[in-house]
């Protein structure tokens, strides 16, 4: 790997996604959850054994999220 010194410049490229999950319950009366890979798992009540895994209705990783940059930096200072 070469040193940006060597090179000449560094350009930084940062990207927003959001993925959605459209639930026919609340989040708030559930025991716990979390999300992780894009995956939202959710144990409904304490005494449950196992997290319900739910795939969100549209994912960052799908569509074109990432055809356009929300911000470009080059030698750290937005261009």
């Amino acid at each position: 790997m070469q040193n940006i010194a060597e090179v000449g410049c560094e350009l930084t490229a940062t990207y927003i996604s959001s993925s959605l999950w459209t639930l026919d319950f609340d989040l708030k009366d559930v025991h716990d959850w979390y999300v992780k890979w894009d995956t939202l798992y959710v144990k409904h009540q304490e005494n449950d054994k196992d997290y319900i895994e739910y795939e969100p209705e549209y994912s960052a990783f799908d569509g074109d999220s990432m055809k356009h940059p929300e911000s470009l930096y080059l030698d750290a200072e937005e261009v």
